[in-house]
């Protein structure tokens, strides 16, 4: 076996995190501590990226060197600011994250992670809650402000630290002593959660017993551990189980140029990546696009692979032997899926920010990887972690035992509370400011069984209907799996419960009719039979773009705004709506023309169509899918310039260029560029 690298003149990696815990129990619980400690291994590699075809490598001393320079010239830039007003941090996952974050606590502030997922008003509002004087960012607004706030952008730090002559040697003693992170916004309001070295050092104690039950987190893959930042580090998993656990024992972590999922699994195989934590959301699109792939291939397939399947599966559940011999077989038979997938680098999955469907845990598991559930919220830190290492009990979906120094609690009613080491020091709340000694009512609903618990859902998302009976929407959206919806959500309105569906942008002609149709039968064959008060289809996305989950609180308002409407009724056939074809509805447009071959019979035309009225001032009337947007709509290179930014902004796409016909000038020109671009 390979010997596993950088350990610090360690034999083990037991041996290594005892060493390095024992020090940190040694020294001061402050940030001071940690910085020296988890920037102690100086030559081992931080950050990998690929740019084009190079690696970029940064060591831990190279990065330690620019926050250094960093926190110099920063300290110069924030003199003015009171020493005690935190300091936003409005960036994107990236080295001079890093840098960044350890260069603020350097100059004696308090970072606030500021959650780039949430809108404007929320971070505002964060932003004042806590008082916020300055944010460190990406970039800044016209104005040189972020949320209204002086913004210092992180490159021209960067670049101004770069040229100092000499390093810097500040005294670690008067680090700052909090991180404030926000929390996600699925809430109805959001919270200011801090954290000091002591709660750290804690996750950081307790993470150990992780590697000593369940050695495949530890496993490195040809000597080395490299992790995939998929989750951002101002969230708490990503902060806390990503960056602080790995990085305080030096290890690497890969960074990502986007998340296309492309981009994520060949960087996973290329980079060897060996860690993947990510949220549910992220491991149902990769099993998602893995069963299409193999649906692809034909019935043969698709029943050889099910076969295949059940076979582990039993392997699998033999005792004693089952484990060594279902990896055995695993690795054989679903060669050529991890192949196509994630590589065989992987050592170690984790699932956290909400429960992962049984049928994902099945397939990852049983093809040959290790993903489980892991549990913690903002309010509590990462508090347990499922480290049965029988393939049967992962595919349970529970979250694992409490780790060592935390405790849990279920009421009556099932909903689970947290008490431990780990818990933020406090919660800031519509302005007060809460202790969170003693157990937090996390609002989760959750079972035990033999000390192993399983999370259910949310207690405040809980539907109570008329007639008293309870509806728990995590559990009953399950029922809708098989239906074909891109996503669901149940959420009580009046006195009933409503289904909102999303169905893809640009569905065929009466898809949106029939998946209502689909997901009326699957109640139907349920206990939800009559139980439903209205099914909503729409073609908004439920889960916003760097959202981890569907907001029930946001779609609950939607809905009651208006903002959701059920479009099931329109474009179930030909278009209904204004004649596009040429002429008045009914008729077959130009001279030669053929009325029902030109109208426009999908609504992927339909929204090309109102973006050239939008560009043109044409009627949509006037508008035939083959209508010339220079000749038959007199259109400029100014109103085409528009049109182009328009559909780029609308469907993330470019477009060649166009001019006095030449490139692409027709609706049904753009529908077809747009369908083969895959929209």
């Amino acid at each position: 076996m390979m010997k596993i690298k950088n350990l610090g003149g360690a034999r083990s990696v037991n041996e290594y995190v005892a060493s390095k815990l024992a020090r940190f129990s040694s020294m001061e619980k402050d940030f001071g501590s940690l910085f020296e400690l988890m920037f102690s291994e100086g030559e081992n590699i931080l950050i990998e990226r690929m740019r084009g075809l190079k690696v970029e490598k940064t060591t831990y001393n190279e990065a330690k060197n620019d926050i250094l320079r960093i926190s110099s010239v920063l300290r110069r830039k924030l003199g003015v600011i009171p020493a005690d007003a935190p300091v936003g941090i409005h960036m994107e996952n990236s080295l001079l994250w890093i840098e960044m974050f350890w260069a603020v606590i350097l100059c004696g502030r308090r970072p606030l992670l500021m959650n780039l997922t949430v809108p404007e008003e929320t971070l505002r509002s964060a932003c004042e809650m806590c008082g916020v004087k300055a944010v460190v960012a990406d970039s800044a607004g016209n104005d040189g402000t972020v949320c209204g706030i002086e913004a210092f952008e992180a490159r021209e730090i960067f670049e101004e630290a770069s040229s100092l002559s000499e390093l810097p040697s500040p005294d670690l003693r008067e680090c700052g002593g909090e991180i404030l992170l926000m929390t996600s916004g699925t809430t109805s309001g959001v919270k200011i959660c801090a954290y000091g070295a002591e709660q750290l050092y804690c996750q950081i104690k307790y993470s150990f017993e992780i590697i000593k039950k369940n050695k495949l987190l530890a496993r490195h893959y040809r000597g080395e551990l490299k992790h995939l930042t998929f989750l951002p580090f101002y969230h708490i998993f990503g902060l806390v189980a990503v960056y602080i656990w790995f990085a305080f024992y030096s290890r690497t972590f890969v960074l990502l140029n986007d998340l296309a999922s492309d981009t994520v699994t060949q960087t996973v195989r290329r980079r060897h990546v060996t860690h993947i934590f990510a949220v549910p959301l992220f491991w149902e699109k990769v099993y998602g696009a893995a069963m299409k792939k193999i649906r692809a291939r034909g019935p043969a397939t698709v029943a050889k692979f099910e076969k295949g399947m059940k076979i582990a599966e039993k392997i699998y559940s033999l005792p004693a032997v089952g484990n060594v011999l279902g990896n055995a077989f695993s690795r054989a038979a679903f060669r050529e899926i991890r192949r196509g997938m994630f590589g065989e680098s992987i050592s170690f999955m984790i699932s956290g920010g909400g429960p992962v469907p049984r049928e994902v845990l099945r397939f990852f598991n049983l093809i040959g990887y290790r993903l489980v559930n892991g549990y913690g919220m903002t309010e509590t830190g990462i508090t347990s972690v499922e480290l049965r290492n029988r393939v049967g009990d992962i595919i349970k979906g529970a979250v694992g035992r409490p780790l060592g120094g935390v405790e849990f609690s279920l009421d009556g009613n099932g909903m689970l509370s947290v008490k431990g080491k780990v818990n933020a020091k406090y919660i800031i709340e519509n302005g007060r400011k809460h202790e969170t000694a003693g157990f937090f009512a996390t609002c989760d609903l959750a079972s035990e069984e033999d000390g192993y618990y399983t999370i259910l859902g949310r207690s405040d998302d809980l539907i109570v209907l008329s007639d008293g009976e309870n509806i728990n929407p995590d559990e009953a959206e399950k029922v809708f799996k098989d239906a074909g919806a891109e996503s669901v959500c149940l959420v009580k309105k009046g006195a009933g419960a409503v289904l909102v569906a999303e169905v893809k942008r640009f569905a065929p002609p009466g898809e949106a009719a029939a998946l209502k149709e689909r997901l009326a039968n699957a109640a139907g064959a349920s206990n939800l039979r009559g139980r439903l008060s209205d099914i909503v289809i729409t073609d908004l996305k439920l889960i916003a773009d760097g959202d981890f989950k569907v907001s029930r609180t946001k779609i609950r308002r939607l809905l009651e705004e208006g903002a959701i409407t059920d479009i099931s009724g329109k474009y179930s056939g030909k278009y209904s709506g204004n004649s596009v074809a040429g002429g008045p509805e009914g008729t077959d447009g130009d001279a030669g023309g053929n009325g029902e071959a030109d109208a426009v019979s999908d609504a992927l035309t339909v929204k090309v169509i109102e973006l050239m009225c939008a560009a043109t001032g044409a009627e949509p009337s006037e508008v035939r899918p083959d209508s010339d947007f220079f000749r038959d709509l007199s259109g400029t290179s100014l109103d085409y310039f528009q049109l182009v930014s328009d559909l780029e902004r609308e469907f993330g796409a470019g477009f060649p260029a166009g001019r006095d016909g030449e490139g692409i000038t027709t609706a049904e020109g753009f529908a077809k560029y747009l369908k083969e671009a895959g929209v």
